[in-house]
């Protein structure tokens, strides 16, 4: 994290410890930052931002497996604590080739976020970061506004894809490499999508009936929002805190509900 920092401080937007936590957020898709204007920042210095979450989020597992099992750290351990979802099953007999398969998974599903996001409008640079973080799930953007600063269709294509990279990456790896559509019985899965379904639907009714929005931008700021915060992305495209308390009420419950990664990195620690 010191050595990603260094584009940070050299580039001469940010010092030492703010580079540290910027680089830290970043690696561990937290989504905190320092910064409140992002867009006065240099096209690379927001590339390499977006592609430290990216590495955070999948990555750097790679990297992890093949030097830590040296210093006594087992590699399934690694990658129970890294893959989404509670199933943590070997996809292959080696973790070195289970990783290899995850990152090819990682890299198609990223390629196919960035050529949605570019078919709704962004350029290609803003198309890549944003398919960064949210592969990562971390939720950095190069807009001050988030993703209220681009088109319906980039909203409506990020949620879709914070729900595919929220999901268990077991799943992928069933439907992807052995075309199992027997993954549609899974519970996990079911469980997820029907709180999403169930919880998106209510709050753009509520949005519609308290706030007065159309049936397409409430549903398009409710099922963002409900995405974003049960699978810890933190991207925004309305300001939430507007909406009625119990709203928030129940937004911050999916959001303990969606942050399973402390759990399952305790497991790995015991």
């Amino acid at each position: 994290m010191v050595l990603a920092g260094l584009p940070c401080v050299f580039g001469g937007w940010m010092g030492w410890i703010d580079s540290w936590f910027e680089t830290a957020s970043g690696f561990t898709t937290t989504g905190a930052s320092i910064l409140t204007n992002v867009e006065v920042l240099p096209k690379s210095q927001l590339f390499w931002r977006s592609e430290i979450q990216w590495l955070g989020g999948m990555g750097i597992l790679l990297l992890a497996i093949a030097i830590l099992p040296f210093l006594g750290v087992g590699g399934m351990e690694i990658m129970k604590a890294e893959v989404p979802g509670t199933t943590k099953d070997r996809l292959v007999p080696r973790v070195a080739n289970t990783a290899r398969i995850l990152w090819v998974i990682y890299v198609g599903i990223t390629v196919a976020n960035i050529l949605a996001f570019l078919f709704s409008g962004m350029d290609f640079l803003e198309a890549t970061d944003h398919a960064f973080t949210t592969m990562a799930t971390g939720g950095y953007s190069t807009r001050n506004a988030s993703l209220a600063a681009f088109s319906p269709a980039a909203q409506w294509w990020c949620t879709i894809f914070m729900i595919i990279a929220g999901a268990n990456f077991l799943l992928h790896y069933r439907l992807l490499y052995r075309k199992d559509w027997g993954i549609v019985k899974d519970p996990e899965l079911i469980t997820y999508l029907v709180i999403i379904l169930v919880v998106g639907v209510f709050s753009g009714t509520v949005l519609m009936s308290v706030q007065h929005k159309e049936l397409e931008v409430a549903m398009r700021h409710a099922f963002f929002n409900v995405v974003s915060i049960m699978t810890t992305t933190s991207y925004a495209n309305d300001d939430f805190a507007q909406w009625p308390l119990f709203m928030q009420a129940i937004l911050l419950n999916l959001m303990v509900i969606g942050d399973q990664e402390l759990a399952r990195l305790a497991d790995a620690a015991l």
